[in-house]
């Protein structure tokens, strides 16, 4: 990657554009990396990234079929991850609201709540209402150093805090 000055200005830097790693592919990069936006999978990043949300397509469609038992849900996953992350920055939620907010499909959520609620993860409760809402059972203590995109499983990251019960 080259920086040019067209000005002599040092603050007015401009990436010089370079063309797809690819080759054969003339499409333009952008901010100097080394693969248009066609080809980014093969940044190691990029494919990281395109694997892992294949692989949370390919888990929500399998709960969404009800062709897996709650047991072998991933809750290390991104859809699982949502949901927790999400219930411990908002607190309670109903269904409803949590399937607009995180753009899960409903049936998708009933099943991992399931296997949430089994794992004492996350309790259902009815309001005087008749209204569904969800809450975590213990606040989660999640470390900065896992989360989307970081290619790890992060079951290994969800701890309650000492003080709860």
């Amino acid at each position: 990657m080259r920086l040019i000055d067209p000005r002599g200005d040092p603050t007015s830097y401009k990436l010089t554009p370079h063309a797809c790693g690819v080759k054969g592919c003339r499409s333009p990069t952008r901010d100097g990396k080394p693969f248009c936006p066609e080809h980014v999978h093969l940044n190691p990043h990029g494919g990281r990234v395109t694997a892992e949300i294949a692989a949370r397509a390919a888990e929500d469609a399998m709960v969404r079929a009800g062709r897996m038992p709650t047991s072998r849900y991933n809750l290390g996953g991104i859809t699982a991850q949502s949901i927790l992350r999400h219930l411990s920055e908002y607190g309670v939620r109903t269904r409803a609201r949590v399937c607009m907010e995180l753009r899960i499909d409903e049936v998708v959520l009933d099943g991992y709540l399931k296997a949430l609620i089994k794992r004492k993860m996350v309790r259902l409760e009815t309001t005087k209402r008749g209204k569904e809402t969800l809450s975590l059972v213990r606040p989660l203590h999640l470390h900065s150093d896992q989360g989307y995109g970081s290619g790890r499983d992060m079951r290994s990251s969800l701890r309650a805090h000492p003080s709860s019960s």
